[in-house]
């Protein structure tokens, strides 16, 4: 979870306890391999684990990449490389908007904060299997 964020307490922290149990290391391995697989290139980070692949996808590149790889034609023509927290969220949003032009549904996606925040990464993965299926079809 990001470190400018208060804890959470009471019925949201209860929330996040459970989204955080629905997380799946085999399921991420997964991920990681087609990511990694299709963009051909390695992740930064090889360590397994929530926030570590959180760190992996924050900035939005690799996703933007990802999203390009698999269309005919580029989705998202210009990814941002800075660092400022704006431009890597709307990375993770030209990713989003790619995502429905790719065929993938609302109830498919992750939400931004799903990702840049770490509060709902087993659907950021959910996401990746939805686009997965999309691109076999």
């Amino acid at each position: 979870m990001s470190d400018t964020r208060a804890k959470k307490s009471g019925l949201s922290a209860d929330i996040q306890k459970k989204l955080e149990a629905k997380y799946n290391l085999e399921q991420e391995k997964q991920c990681r391999a087609w990511i990694e697989a299709v963009t051909g290139e390695e992740l930064e980070n090889q360590e397994v684990g929530m926030h570590s692949f959180q760190g992996c996808l924050k900035d939005g590149q690799v996703l933007c990449r990802l999203i390009n790889a698999l269309s005919d034609t580029p989705l998202i023509s210009k990814i941002n490389t800075q660092k400022m927290a704006f431009k890597q969220m709307e990375n993770i949003e030209k990713f989003l908007t790619a995502c429905k032009k790719f065929g993938l549904v609302d109830g498919d996606l992750f939400q931004t904060a799903d990702l840049y925040e770490c509060q709902n990464m087993s659907q950021v993965i959910t996401t990746f299997f939805s686009i997965g299926s999309k691109a076999q079809s």
